[in-house]
């Protein structure tokens, strides 16, 4: 996801979609490399998560009449073309879930930013709790998730 600064309700709901959409994607392109039963059971748990998250987004961003926007075509190949590239070299499940940590790492902190801000603007509760919701879940995957770097 990349960095937002919320000023509305529609900001912030956008970029709590773009989180969650590239979470469920990112996880979509590993999951086919993931040997480990264990992990690929944890990864499809997420995206069906990560996939009711969208759904409750989506609900929100219509009820603004906000359509949403898909992630733009050229960051989403690139980061196809990452996870190939790195499940190629090394598809263990180790280096597999150091992948997730780091790009959920990324995602929360942006989220977290954005979260931020938009609690100094006026932005209602119901849909800072939405973006609250998405960045605890995001935490407790990478606790969850920490159990596969051995």
């Amino acid at each position: 996801m990349t960095e937002t600064k919320p000023k509305t309700a529609e900001e912030l709901l956008e970029g709590t979609y773009r989180n969650v959409r590239m979470c469920a994607d990112s996880l979509l392109d590993l999951l086919p490399h993931v040997k480990n039963e264990e992990l690929k059971s944890e990864m499809t748990t997420e995206v069906s998560v990560y996939e009711a998250f969208s759904s409750r987004i989506v609900k929100e961003m219509r009820e603004h009449g906000i359509t949403p926007s898909e992630i733009n075509p050229i960051a989403r190949f690139s980061a196809k073309m990452g996870t190939f590239w790195h499940t190629l070299t090394d598809p263990s499940a180790p280096h597999i879930a150091q992948m997730i940590l780091e790009g959920t790492t990324m995602g929360v902190g942006n989220l977290l930013r954005a979260l931020r801000e938009a609690e100094n603007t006026g932005v209602p509760e119901h849909i800072l709790t939405i973006a609250r919701d998405v960045c605890n879940y995001e935490e407790e995957t990478m606790e969850r998730i920490k159990a596969f770097l051995k």
